[in-house]
């Protein structure tokens, strides 16, 4: 278990440096500005979005359990959007 864990975290903090890198690159010093400032609100209202839809389930239906379900649901609704 430990080591799926170590998977994750390293996947998860491999990208973070080319990710930054090469969308401060793609994009002049002015819309690189804006770009980082719309990369980390969309960020940081997935953040608030998720764990409030989470205490939404939560509170209906007095368990943790499905919350993944509703998150896994809008990533197939957002992938089959993105395929039309």
């Amino acid at each position: 278990m430990l080591v799926i864990l170590w998977v994750a975290v390293v996947g998860t903090y491999t990208i973070k440096g080319p990710f930054w890198a090469l969308s401060t690159e793609w994009m002049s010093t002015g819309a690189a500005a804006v770009g980082i400032a719309q990369i980390n609100a969309v960020g940081n209202l997935g953040g608030f979005v998720g764990t409030y839809s989470l205490g939404i389930i939560k509170e209906a239906t007095g368990s943790y359990a499905l919350g993944p379900f509703a998150s896994r649901a809008f990533n197939c609704g957002r992938n089959h959007a993105d395929a039309s």
